[in-house]
């Protein structure tokens, strides 16, 4: 425990023994880490005393209703409150951290009267300004504002946060090594001193750190690193210290973000790994270091390094299989570091090389998933080969082998959710029937997208009994009912669309926004616009049976109230998805149509006033992107 951390626990054990009734305090600090410890040890300093203490988790949008929750039916005891986490960007959480403290200043007499017990806010350092600034009678009573350390550095991205990944270059949930279950291997195989062993080890330290990561737990993710490195260290024939401490540092730095310090800590290993003899612990670190280092400077932006990174990784493999014949995992990472190029190549619209790279892992794949039917690696690899095939073909316009090849991949990810029926399968099965869907309306089979969405929305749903807390699920589910719009839609059944539409309006305005999740909204937004413009276009389909074009006003008002219903929708998707990525001008420019359009749906109406009064805000947001003038999104 720091000096810093010793000091902050100090103030908040005196205040837990001593303080009666309602106090309040603010634990502050960019570094999420000693934030976490004082939480955990005032955690446990209350159980030991017999003291209730509650932690308090929400999503950012949830923290406001947690004001009004103190004052009513919150129990005594310590109201440990975290405005900070994964779940949020900065700027979403100091939005949610104001709305807070803006209603719990109008509520300090109530918790006064009522609230037994201290309220702690757990945060980044801009709270002490939010909290001065927002709700000064509020900091006036505060008891204490612990800081547990001097702020963390703060990592500025090299590209905008709103650009989409590299898919490929990111685990999968369904895909990645179950940490747990790793960790218990190399367990198993310490103290082993064959060299099968302590290669397995190894390969299971490695899946265990990337599943640790993929689940945010990056302590023990490091612990896992530093393990590694250890016993490849004492394999090496020259002396490696300088090397793998730099690999080390380099790795750890990219668990925590850290990508400057990351690529210049990978840099230097490198350097020294490059002039060192071909011996198989050698190639087996430098295979690792090439490997986080092109995952970094993907991250960076910088797609030329890191394709050449990764063919670097690629000549690193095949040397190690000459190497050691019998390490058949070199042989399966060739194949995954070729899709990972072929995944850049496909970036600059090289969509030739691209098929060519994955024909040659299928080629290798197949062989293997054939020799070795018991040994699932092979056949997970063998699936992802078809469907990052199947991504290629169709951006080159090649429908019926994308359906082909995504079709091989659903079979055999059903054969995998057969042999296990955890969720792990049911996310996978949600990707390629979702791929299947915009295969066929590619296509113009909308009546089989249909039936490619309907199993989508059925299985995000059954998925949803199951992790009802998982936002990513909604938003699954509210995108499996758009694609069931957009094929009725297609199918010219409107009231069918609008009616599916409807649904995944119920599913989606109740979720986060992120940007992380913005397929499901940038369609949903799509789809309401066109929807409104089909109630609003005389002699369009949107027409019932029998209406004709001069039809009743009230016909005609009634077919405006229903476009201004989904354009009004269409607006409210639009700014939440603008407020998490200001960025992309399509989404503007959607909402600008959608601006447009409202007007024109209440003037039929018979609203010239609120339709002027539509214009005036689309002039305003005009002039404001024309102010600040954007880039579109990648």
């Amino acid at each position: 425990m720091t000096a810093d951390e010793a000091e902050a626990w100090s103030r908040i054990r005196f205040h837990l023994e001593n303080q009666v009734g309602f106090w309040f305090a603010l634990v502050v600090g960019d570094d999420p880490r000693p934030r976490a410890r004082l939480r955990e040890q005032a955690e446990h300093w209350c159980r030991e005393e017999g003291k209730p203490f509650f932690v308090h988790a929400p999503w950012p949008h949830e923290l406001v209703r947690l004001a009004a929750k103190l004052t009513g039916s919150a129990e005594p005891g310590i109201h440990w409150i975290r405005a900070d986490g994964p779940d949020g960007f900065i700027e979403q959480w100091d939005g949610a951290a104001s709305q807070l403290f803006l209603a719990m200043n109008e509520r300090r007499e109530a918790y006064r009267k009522r609230l037994d017990g201290g309220v702690i806010v757990e945060g980044r350092e801009s709270l002490k300004r939010l909290l001065r600034d927002l709700a000064p009678d509020l900091f006036s009573i505060r008891a204490f504002i612990a800081e547990p350390g001097a702020s963390a550095e703060t990592r500025m991205p090299m590209v905008p946060e709103w650009r989409t990944p590299e898919r490929s270059l990111v685990e999968s949930f369904a895909l990645g090594p179950d940490p747990d279950r790793e960790l218990e291997r190399a367990a198993r195989l310490e103290g082993v001193t064959t060299p099968d062993a302590k290669r397995a080890r190894r390969r299971a330290l490695l899946a265990a750190a990337r599943g640790l990561l993929a689940a945010r737990r990056t302590e023990e993710a490091e612990r896992c690193v530093h393990a590694f490195l250890r016993e490849q260290v004492g394999d090496a024939s020259q002396d490696p210290d300088e090397v793998a401490l730099n690999a080390m540092h380099g790795f750890i730095a990219w668990v925590r973000g850290d990508l400057s310090l990351s690529l210049r800590r990978l840099d230097e290993a490198l350097r020294a790994l490059r002039v060192m003899g071909d011996s198989a612990p050698k190639l087996i670190l430098l295979r690792e270091v090439l490997n986080v280092r092109g995952e970094v400077l993907v991250a960076r932006g910088d797609l030329h390094s890191a394709e050449a990174s990764f063919r670097e990784q690629l000549d690193a493999l095949h040397a190690l299989a000459k190497v050691d014949r019998a390490d058949q995992e070199a042989l399966l990472r060739m194949s995954v570091v070729r899709r990972r190029i072929a995944a850049i190549v496909v970036t600059r619209g090289d969509h030739t090389a691209a098929e060519q790279m994955l024909h040659e892992s299928l080629g290798i794949v197949e062989q293997r998933a054939s020799e070795n039917p018991t040994e699932a690696r092979w056949r997970v690899e063998l699936m992802e080969c078809h469907r990052e095939l199947s991504r290629v073909l169709m951006a080159r316009g090649d429908l019926a082998r994308a359906r082909e090849a995504c079709g091989a991949a659903l079979e055999i990810a059903q054969q995998f959710a057969e042999e296990d029926e955890g969720e792990r399968w049911a996310v996978v099965l949600c990707k390629l029937l979702t791929a299947l869907s915009a295969i066929a309306i590619a296509e113009g089979d909308f009546a089989a997208a249909l039936e490619w969405a309907r199993r989508n929305t059925a299985s995000a749903l059954h998925l949803l009994t199951e992790h009802a807390e998982d936002a990513s699920l909604g938003w699954k589910i509210a995108f499996g009912y758009g694609e069931q719009a957009l094929a009725l839609f297609g199918q010219g059944n409107l009231h069918a669309a609008a009616a599916a539409l409807l649904s995944a309006w119920s599913h989606a305005r109740g979720l986060p926004f992120s940007l992380s999740e913005t397929a499901a909204p940038r369609l949903l937004i799509d789809l309401h616009l066109e929807v409104g413009l089909q109630w609003l276009t005389p002699g369009s389909d949107a027409q019932v049976a029998g209406e004709t074009r001069d039809a009743p006003r009230s016909e005609a008002t009634r077919r405006a109230r229903q476009a201004a219903g989904f354009l009004k929708r269409a607006i409210w998707l639009g700014d939440r998805c603008i407020a998490v990525a200001p960025h992309d001008l399509d989404i503007r420019t959607l909402v600008d149509k959608a601006y447009k359009f409202l007007a024109m749906a209440l003037t039929l109406q018979g609203k010239r006033r609120r339709a002027r009064q539509v214009r005036r805000r689309r002039r305003k947001l005009r002039r404001h992107r024309r102010r600040s003038p954007l880039s579109t999104s990648i």
